[in-house]
């Protein structure tokens, strides 16, 4: 089996772990029957992901093999879900759904669609997102209509809409933007279509020579696309306080993004597995399967309206 470290890639960097991620799933989804593994190595001053795979030989090959089978929008949010969505939504003055590319799902909606997935053969590419985007057990009201609430993970405000940015990227991206992603130099020339995961974009006044609201913001296409990819592996799940997605945590109102970093390479349902539990063993037991280290970035909120990640920290 070869062997390829994504060079564009770093642990440290929250946007680029859930890129990795996203890196492994759809390669998983391309080769079910043989599917690769990942693991991280230390490379370039930086833990790097690392492939390993029968069937991708070098790094053109991965790069087509990920473009080749990234998902579309309409996995990530079925007709079958939005639309029943929309129908329900008030409307503007423009007589449009207000909530026309925004996740906003009534709880009915939701539990139908849902049951539905339970029930019926559907792909599996738009079977895992739905508990990616919310839960049964977080509501919160919209417009007076009670909604399950968004995960934590949608740092969108204002006037960004984040399914509709979904749908803008994915006609946007190109191979070069996975090539980028994938093995770097991330230049930063993309300009919007953002999900502010990466903390390059935290743009606060106090930490910039000027005003940095009148900047156009610019990011890495193909690593906000990946990061999508591997959402579904950070599902919403419940816990003794309240659902939330695999890896955060809500502390007194903070919310935290806390990820580790594994040398043996795994498949990814094997890493689906190790998100869920390493939060549980000890510090000896995680040694023991391979966690080398493990990275934590905070929710801030730089103008209290629009949120980012704060840089990593190393925690072990």
């Amino acid at each position: 089996m070869s062997e390829i470290v994504l060079t564009g890639l770093r642990a440290d960097n929250p946007l680029a772990f859930l890129a990795a991620l996203g890196t492994l799933r759809v390669l998983t989804l391309a080769e079910p029957d043989d599917p690769p593994r990942m693991g991280w190595t230390m490379h370039g001053g930086a833990w790097r992901p690392v492939v390993k795979s029968t069937s991708l030989h070098d790094a053109q090959a991965a790069v087509r093999a990920v473009y080749g089978a990234r998902s579309r929008p309409e996995h990530l949010f079925p007709a079958d879900l939005v639309q029943p969505a929309l129908r329900l939504s008030p409307l503007d003055k423009r007589k449009k759904p207000r909530w026309a590319g925004r996740i906003r799902f009534p709880l009915e909606v939701f539990r139908a669609y849902l049951g539905r997935q339970a029930y019926n053969a559907c792909d599996e590419r738009t079977q895992a997102y739905a508990p990616v985007w919310g839960s049964e057990l977080r509501v919160k009201e919209y417009d007076g209509k009670e909604c399950v609430e968004p995960t934590p993970l949608d740092f969108t405000a204002g006037n960004q809409k984040f399914c509709q940015m979904v749908t803008e990227l994915a006609d946007a991206l190109t191979l070069q933007h996975v090539d980028e992603a994938l093995f770097g130099p991330w230049k930063y020339k993309d300009e919007k279509l953002s999900f502010r995961w990466d903390p390059m974009e935290d743009r606060r006044y106090a930490l910039s020579a000027r005003d940095p609201s009148g900047e156009t913001v610019v990011t890495v296409w193909g690593a906000n696309w990946l990061a999508l990819e591997g959402l579904p592996l950070l599902p919403i799940v419940p816990n003794s306080r309240r659902p939330h997605p695999v890896c955060v945590r809500q502390d007194n109102g903070t919310i935290r993004l806390r990820w580790p970093v594994w040398e043996p390479r795994i498949t990814c349902e094997a890493v689906r597995s190790l998100l869920v539990q390493y939060a549980c063993w000890p510090n000896s037991e995680a040694r023991a399967r391979g966690i080398v280290t493990v990275f934590e970035s905070v929710v801030v909120q730089p103008t209290g309206y629009y949120r980012n990640f704060s840089p990593a920290r190393a925690l072990e």
